[in-house]
């Protein structure tokens, strides 16, 4: 259970061991963010945004007795508290006992988190959820006492690989019921993983660690915007991207699909190399599909999970009580309400994401100056070469030249647009254009020529469009998979006019100008649209603040 400090600085937990199968909650330790880049990155290391204070780790209680309780051993220890397990002296009864690791010396922000996280699981009575028994202070020192569970945690389970499916659908229908029980009390989790699902002796699952809960009534938490909260392999993409204000019930909703993707496969939807890497997937990639890792899993569960996994909210199930239903419906082996994805559904699926659009919203106002420019030249190179060879090779010169002058006309006269804030992705973008445009002037020329030398037919003059058509599918198909998908769709386009256009070369430039010119001003509409719309959240989100 990772909290956040003072400091704006991201960090990254990493698991605690647990030293023997009873275990309760198991507490994450912190490290620096830029130190576990470096490293492997455990799946159920838990990013906070902050570091510890400097001194906290001198002010641990060492003692073995604390007020009524006496501390037996510890169970845990991370970022924001140590986790013991105790023993009630008056009562007699063993307990799980956290308190801030800072000890007298917490920071006023400390103990705000720590009470969030005492006060949330308080408030919540469901048998799938850790109950918190008291909640006090003692000598400045501030803790609460949970249930202890005798048994282990899903982590754990997990070591041994996937879990059969059935097993797995009943462990995902308990979680979910406690899931929606706090939903339904204005709680979100927001750090479900393995680790804080506890599997008691008789198998039932109980969630825990509530370090990171937001209340949705109160909109309260310690976050602000562009912090990330959660754990790399099972936090949702809205969390990965640092959106906390756009943080609801749905992010937990993708979490227990990640929980069962895990459950099935024995392992996160997304688990690189490093967390940057991890979180970078959780935002732009798509899991591998469940069946393709474990052909034991059902159809139906595979599209549930998947259901679950959507990038975007509103894709997913809009409730833990809507996700719910359908899972008790799979128990009960009946038809569930999600649709089942085909190839063909997962292809149209894939032309609708998008990554770094809103990078270019500055560059829309561009591409439609520059459709006029590349479509008129090839209409009135048309009308010039109407009545066949010889062709006005003067004229098309010129008509060539006047064109490349006007393109570099207006890319300059809008530098400011698209050579402010160039960075990395921006830089790809402008080298793969380039690419281009020198492969066309390549082709072009390398036609002229070999028509002057008459290797080829003087009708070469249309022939090489061909080629044009060929290398801007090319182009597209890169810019589908760096940018947005719908540029396969015109990726395809580009490749179906290169064999059409040889049934009629005459008409070739005409295709040609009139389909890039149509891509350059839809293209650019769009990122108008997506600029406004991006400018108008940076507002709202400034507003809030």
């Amino acid at each position: 259970m990772n909290e956040t400090s003072d400091s704006n600085d991201e960090t990254r937990g990493e698991p605690s061991a647990v030293p023997e199968p009873s275990a309760m909650a198991a507490d994450s330790g912190e490290e620096t963010l830029t130190e576990s880049v470096a490293r492997d990155v455990d799946p159920e290391a838990t990013i906070d945004a902050g570091l510890l204070n400097g001194n906290a780790a001198s002010s641990v209680r060492t003692e073995s007795r604390f007020g009524d309780y006496e501390l037996v051993h510890e169970i845990a220890r991370g970022g924001m508290g140590v986790v013991y397990r105790a023993r009630h002296t008056k009562l007699n009864r063993i307990v799980a006992l956290k308190m801030i690791l800072a000890g007298q010396l917490a920071s006023s922000r400390d103990v705000e988190r720590f009470h969030i996280e005492a006060e949330a699981a308080a408030n919540l009575e469901h048998p799938g959820i850790v109950p918190i028994y008291e909640i006090g202070e003692r000598e400045g020192q501030h803790y609460f006492t949970m249930g202890f569970v005798e048994g282990t945690s899903l982590y754990e389970l997990l070591a041994d690989g996937p879990l059969p499916v059935n097993r797995a659908a009943k462990i995902l229908l308990k979680t979910v019921e406690a899931i929606a029980h706090a939903h339904e009390h204005g709680i979100v989790h927001r750090d479900l993983k393995p680790a804080n699902i506890l599997i008691t002796k008789s198998g039932e699952p109980v969630v825990t660690d509530f370090g990171l809960a937001k209340h949705l009534d109160t909109g309260g938490e310690l976050t602000g915007t562009g912090q990330i909260l959660g754990t790399p392999g099972y936090m949702s993409p809205e969390q990965a991207a640092g959106a906390s204000r756009k943080v609801d019930s749905r992010a937990d909703v993708y979490a227990l699909g990640a929980l069962l993707y895990a459950m099935l496969s024995g392992h996160a939807p997304f688990n690189a190399a490093s967390v940057m890497e991890t979180i970078r997937q959780v935002v732009e990639q798509e899991p591998v599909p469940l069946r393709l890792v474990n052909r034991d899993v059902p159809p139906q569960l595979e599209a549930m999970c998947q259901k679950c996994l959507a990038k975007s909210p509103d894709e997913r199930y809009q409730s833990a009580a809507e996700l719910l239903a359908d899972v008790r419906r799979f128990v009960n082996g009946e038809s569930l309400s999600v649709e089942m994805h085909s190839p063909i559904s997962r292809m149209l699926r894939s032309l609708g994401r998008s990554r770094f659009d809103t990078r270019f919203g500055d560059w829309g106002n561009i591409l439609c100056w520059l459709a006029p420019v590349v479509g008129v030249p090839e209409l009135v190179l048309a009308w010039l070469c109407r009545e066949g060879p010889p062709y006005p090779l003067n004229q098309i010169h010129g008509l060539r030249v006047v064109q490349c002058l006007l393109l570099c006309l207006i890319l300059w006269s809008k530098r400011k647009a698209w050579s402010l804030k160039v960075g990395t992705v921006e830089r790809q973008m402008i080298a793969t254009c380039l690419g281009f445009f020198l492969a066309c002037v390549v082709v072009l020329v390398t036609a002229r020529t070999g028509i002057a030398q008459g290797i080829y037919p003087a009708d070469e003059e249309y022939v090489s469009y061909q080629f044009l058509f060929i290398i801007s599918g090319f182009m597209f198909t890169t810019l589908g998979a760096n940018y947005w998908g719908g540029c396969y769709a015109i990726a395809g386009v580009f490749f179906l006019l290169a064999p059409l256009s040889i049934l009629w070369l005459p008409l070739a430039p005409v295709a040609f100008g009139l389909s890039w010119s149509v891509v350059l001003f839809v293209v650019g509409r769009r990122l108008i649209s997506l600029g406004r719309t991006h400018n108008s959240e940076q507002d709202e989100r400034i507003l809030e603040e």
